[in-house]
């Protein structure tokens, strides 16, 4: 049995986790969503609202935006059934950000990279459940909420910025790339293609574990 189209009328088709499969730092955040024409007002209030941290009842793209926002982007083209909606926030990077590499000196003076602004135990049960949720809907031969979505690939894009192998850095390459197969398989609704990226993440989830923890 192929997936199941949702019934809902609103539905986030990507959040990137950077352009061409790059990461995204944490104080960056792409959205991309379609929806009908009557929804738009009602999204915008809702963005509104996560502006001003204002967070219940949001959805999952929007309840936890970088802070503080120092770029927002919010670009509209009507299609033939909706709106498509694409939002692109930048906040203001950390006061400690890694410092650059010049030659041998840069190495002897770079200075530790910092972490993100996010408890990384929460951060992992978040995405524990998240991909648990993915796991259900494929059982159920069917392609997850796109909400869900949201949640597995904003988190790990934030995972990923957590910087050396205490965190399993070695493999970010690896795994950003099964992210970005995920995404697009989803976007595109190809059903072999999604389950093939999802046995992918589980098993370097699986490899990563074994070798760091």
């Amino acid at each position: 049995m192929g997936p199941q189209r949702s019934g809902k009328p609103c539905r986030v088709m990507e959040i990137r986790l950077g352009k061409w499969g790059k990461t995204m730092k944490a104080s960056e955040r792409k959205i991309k969503q379609e929806m009908p024409f009557e929804n738009l007002p009602s999204y915008l209030r809702q963005l509104a609202h996560a502006l001003e941290k204002q967070t219940d009842g949001l959805p999952a793209e929007l309840a936890d935006l970088p802070e503080p926002i120092v770029k927002l982007e919010v670009r509209g083209k009507a299609r033939d059934n909706g709106w498509e909606i694409k939002i692109k926030i930048k906040a203001e990077p950390p006061e400690n950000p890694e410092a650059e590499c010049s030659g041998a000196h840069g190495e002897e003076n770079a200075a530790p990279a910092a972490q993100p602004e996010v408890n990384y135990k929460s951060l992992k049960k978040r995405l524990k459940s998240s991909f648990r949720d993915i796991g259900e809907s494929l059982a159920a031969q069917k392609l997850p909420e796109p909400a869900i979505m949201n949640a597995f690939l904003s988190d790990s894009g934030l995972m990923m910025s957590f910087p050396g192998e205490k965190y399993g850095e070695s493999c970010y390459s690896a795994y950003r790339e099964a992210c970005r197969r995920l995404a697009e398989a989803f976007e595109a609704k190809r059903w072999e293609a999604f389950k093939a990226a999802c046995a992918d993440i589980d098993q370097l989830k699986k490899d990563c574990h074994a070798a760091f923890k």
